[in-house]
């Protein structure tokens, strides 16, 4: 019995040495170094080191030119990105499987930062998106419709812009003032219209005219987008949008009740009796 726990013993020294010798020297299970073609190019080239290195590919170029980390910069770095992929993480390098393996786990790498700078960017933070929206609109607006500081690239005439409202509230005063003066004449339609007509040769009379009056009652190019080119009740008149249709969709989107009456005083006693 002795003898044969003496054997024991002794077989499990040589195996626990043999052991320890394949764990420090894996070459003697693999091959002598001589034989074992070894890639040193790639140090460690398992998926998660991969994926790992797309990261840091892309937080590198993200902090540096074109981009500057800055969020304005965000809506072409996808682009960059799969250039990126393409140079440092080919999917077509079939070398070896590590390699394979490497490439593959880092293009998702790549990816997903892109991904977590976009989130970062445009939804972390809505400025980007509320900037852009601004901005779209004011390009819209300067490329359909009018210009920064449109209404003050030319001094205004104030003396014809005050003819023009007390022509205006001339034309809408006649009904009152022939009412109140004589109830028992009968005024047509007709007849009121051609007592507005000579609403504006009376201002003038009253006050004179100006060489500038007579230049701009004269132009015959009037734009067509006149008809409340500045944002405001008065571009609503008539010398500006003489189209009926066109003059009162003018009003509604240009006019509140104040600007009514001062410059369409008729529109507004007409509702009233209505």
């Amino acid at each position: 019995m002795k003898s044969f726990l003496s054997k024991i013993s002794a077989m499990s020294m040589v195996a626990t040495t043999a052991t320890t010798d394949a764990l420090q020297w894996p070459s003697l299970l693999r091959g002598s170094e001589a034989e074992v073609q070894v890639d040193t190019s790639v140090q460690q080239t398992d998926c998660e080191d991969g994926w790992y290195a797309g990261v840091d590919a892309v937080d590198d170029m993200w902090k540096k030119k074109p981009f500057y980390s800055d969020c304005d910069n965000v809506w072409q770095l996808s682009d960059e990105a799969e250039d990126l992929k393409d140079d440092e993480f080919p999917d077509d390098d079939d070398t070896d499987w590590r390699t394979s393996t490497y490439n593959s786990c880092a293009r998702d790498g790549v990816d997903s930062e892109v991904t977590a700078i976009e989130k970062e960017c445009l939804w972390d933070d809505s400025s980007q998106c509320t900037d852009l929206g601004n901005s779209a609109a004011e390009i819209v607006v300067m490329d359909n419709w009018c210009t920064p500081g449109f209404a003050i690239y030319k001094d205004p005439n104030y003396k014809k812009e005050c003819k023009d409202a007390a022509v205006t509230i001339c034309e809408g005063n006649i009904s009152n003032v022939a009412n109140s003066w004589c109830p028992d004449k009968n005024l047509s339609t007709g007849k009121l219209k051609q007592l507005q007509d000579e609403c504006e040769d009376q201002v003038n009379d009253m006050v004179g005219t100006d060489d500038d009056d007579d230049d701009e009652d004269d132009d015959t190019d009037r734009d067509l987008d006149d008809c409340g080119r500045d944002g405001s009740c008065g571009s609503c008149k008539k010398a500006y949008c003489p189209d009926v249709t066109e003059r009162q969709q003018c009003k509604e989107d240009h006019c509140s009740m104040e600007d009514l009456l001062l410059f369409f005083p008729e529109d507004v006693e007409a509702h009233a009796i209505n």
